[in-house]
């Protein structure tokens, strides 16, 4: 079995032994954006405690682990948008409506809920933004280094000079929605509905936490998986070019 240090940061204990992925899950502990966080940390900002999640990932470590991300950068961006993007545009439709509707309605008993109904705006509004970068701008150039990388070709040269600028980009949009999902976070404590809430309120805190869950994931495989390869393939593409002069 595994023995795993407490001061290991989340990302890596995730990274080096992906079948822990439930357990971090299951105890909200957040492995993109505040994957720099010790384990020992991230289990004091949710109230868990170090030793019991230590153990329960100690035996998830020596599980088999799941079937492995796709190697092939083309496929990693395919199944992010499929998924992942397809996920946040299904929420985009649904989730700041029903968070205004609900702050309208119920701001008088709860008054926080229109600080949450802005803030939901606010992440979906910075989220629809980034899924057009992504998918207008560096997606589509990454694809086309991969595709000259296989043809044979040299590398195309795009506006923004290297990819290593919207990655930039797009690594501090994640750090901004993971700084507006914390704030969800404590706002609805923890995803609690309270008592007597009505069906909607419900549907709102489940939505939440839900895409909230699937936005760990996307936002973990874009900032340790794909732009990682991505930049690697631009770089490994320059360097055959300088061989080539």
């Amino acid at each position: 079995m595994a023995v795993l240090d407490p001061e290991t940061p989340v990302r890596e204990v995730l990274l080096t032994y992906p079948s822990t992925l439930a357990v971090l899950e299951r105890h909200r502990l957040d492995y993109c954006c505040g994957g720099a966080r010790s384990v020992r940390v991230a289990c004091e900002r949710v109230g868990a405690d170090p030793r019991t999640v230590l153990a329960e990932l100690e035996r998830a470590a020596a599980a088999p682990p799941p079937a492995p991300i796709d190697d092939d950068v083309v496929s990693l961006m395919d199944h992010v948008v499929a998924t992942h993007h397809r996920v946040t545009s299904e929420a985009l439709q649904t989730l700041p409506a029903l968070a205004r509707k609900v702050a309208t309605v119920h701001q008088s008993e709860a008054p926080y809920l229109r600080k949450l109904s802005e803030v939901v705006l606010e992440l979906f509004a910075e989220l629809e933004a980034h899924l057009q970068r992504e998918e207008r701008v560096l997606f589509p150039y990454v694809r086309e280094l991969a595709e000259a990388a296989s043809d044979g070709r040299p590398a195309p040269r795009p506006t923004f000079q290297t990819a290593a600028r919207p990655i930039h980009v797009m690594r501090s949009d994640h750090e901004s929605a993971g700084a507006l999902v914390e704030e969800i976070r404590q706002l609805t404590h923890g995803y609690t509905v309270p008592e007597g809430a009505c069906t909607s309120w419900r549907a709102l805190y489940q939505g939440l936490e839900a895409h909230t869950k699937d936005l760990m994931r996307h936002v973990w495989i874009e900032n340790e998986v794909l732009f990682p390869k991505a930049l690697a393939l631009e770089s490994s593409m320059r360097t055959r070019a300088d061989n080539a002069a």
